[in-house]
C-alpha cells in the first residue's frame, strides 16, 4: 500500500477503481515485489524477532488483532485477505495437535481395552493393565494442575 499512497498523495483511495487505475500508472519494477501473478498482492508485515520474544500464544494475539483490524476495515470489494506465513501454521499445527487431546487419550485407552478383550476374552484380565494406566493419566493431571503447569503450550 506504500506504493499506492505514494502515487495518490500520501492517501489510499477509498474505491477499488481508484486503487486500480494508480496500480496500472506504477511501473512493473516498483510492483514487481508485491504483486505475484497480476491476482496476488503480497504485504510483508515483518514481525521481526516476534517468534522468540512473544512465543506462541503472543503470535496467536497477534494474528487475532490483524484478523479484527481486518473485520474492522474491511478491503475493497472483491479483495480477500489471507494471513500467511510460518508464524500462523506454527499456530495452527501447535492447534491442531492439542485441541481434542482428551477425547484422544479416552479413544487410545477404549482402543487398548478392546484390543485386551479380543486377546484375553476375560474382561478382568483386560482391565489389570487399563486401570494402572487410568490412574497414571488421572493423577498426573490433577498434579499438573495442582501446580498451575500447563499441559499443552
Amino acid at each position: 500500500m506504500d506504493l499506492v499512497k505514494e502515487q495518490n498523495g500520501g492517501t489510499i483511495p477509498k474505491t477499488s477503481e481508484e486503487i486500480k487505475a494508480i496500480y496500472d500508472d506504477i511501473p512493473a519494477s516498483q510492483k514487481q515485489k508485491y504483486i505475484e501473478g497480476g491476482q496476488l498482492l503480497h504485504i510483508d508485515l515483518d514481525i521481526g524477532t516476534a517468534m522468540a520474544d512473544l512465543e506462541i500464544t503472543g503470535i496467536e494475539e497477534l494474528r487475532n488483532i490483524v484478523l479484527q483490524d481486518i473485520q474492522w476495515m474491511q478491503p475493497p470489494p472483491g479483495v480477500s485477505v489471507t494471513i500467511t506465513g510460518s508464524s500462523v501454521v506454527i499456530i495452527d499445527m501447535i492447534d491442531g495437535l492439542t485441541n481434542g487431546r482428551s477425547q484422544m487419550t479416552l479413544l487410545g485407552v477404549l482402543l487398548v481395552l478392546m484390543g485386551l478383550l479380543v486377546v484375553y476374552r476375560d474382561i478382568v484380565k483386560a482391565l489389570s493393565p487399563i486401570i494402572p494406566m487410568l490412574v497414571v493419566i488421572g493423577w498426573s493431571g490433577l498434579v499438573m494442575s495442582a501446580l498451575d503447569i500447563a499441559y499443552n503450550l
